[in-house]
């Protein structure tokens, strides 16, 4: 399975309060096919990753898309940020996922960088507004400390956020949940912006099973 991350950008299933200022960044490089230096491809790409953090900070919804090129040398990107995040502090984090793109995934013509706040992914091939049910996960193996009672708050939780995150422009909802036994419980949903309601849906929809197979073996957190 390819380890591609498109549509979704965030699915968490906490069982303690969330930490808002962890900010893990996961590079994804694919190492299908690469590039030389110097060559045109790679003058496109420094451009265009250069550009994207700040594009994306100033921007209404913290998210922007371009390419940079002509073909057969074209550099597709994406930058997106939460929506809950200031514009200085969403540079920031992009610009973090630039240089951790420049060290991690020298030479190779596509890759994703998903952090807890922000994502970056460029590519030779366009893939905006395109789907991708291919899923990796990142999990946080703390125990739950008790996954049947966690479940059923749980699933009333996600189901409000994977409803209501498609129809929002920003394609991202979040939402809390106090239970009297298992205390509160946090989550979120998105998909990059650039997708429709419907890609949105299913993208989410998909996702979810894999969590909740975390969730069942104890997983306090589940990261797509």
């Amino acid at each position: 399975m390819a380890l591609i991350f498109i549509a979704v950008l965030l699915l968490f299933f906490l069982s303690e309060a969330y930490d808002l200022h962890k900010d893990t960044i996961l590079p994804w490089c694919d190492f299908s096919s690469n590039y030389t230096i110097p060559s045109p491809f790679k003058a496109n790409l420094d451009n265009l990753l250069s550009s994207l953090p700040d594009a994306a900070a100033n921007s209404n919804n913290l998210f922007f898309n371009n390419s940079v090129g002509t073909a057969p040398a074209v550099a597709y990107g994406l930058a997106q940020c939460r929506t809950d995040m200031s514009a200085y502090d969403c540079g920031i984090c992009l610009y973090r996922s630039a240089l951790k793109a420049f060290s991690q995934c020298l030479m190779y013509r596509s890759a994703t960088i998903l952090s807890d706040k922000c994502t970056l992914r460029y590519s030779d091939s366009c893939f905006f507004s395109q789907i991708s049910l291919n899923f990796i996960t990142v999990q946080n193996f703390n125990n739950v400390s008790n996954p049947t009672l966690f479940i059923q708050p749980l699933r009333k939780l996600m189901s409000e956020v994977l409803s209501k995150a498609p129809r929002r422009v920003t394609k991202f909802a979040s939402t809390s949940f106090n239970d009297s036994i298992i205390g509160d419980i946090y989550g979120m949903a998105g998909c990059t912006r650039d997708l429709t309601d419907a890609g949105c849906s299913t993208c989410l929809n998909q996702a979810l099973p894999i969590c909740w197979k975390l969730v069942i073996q104890k997983v306090a957190e589940c990261f797509l």
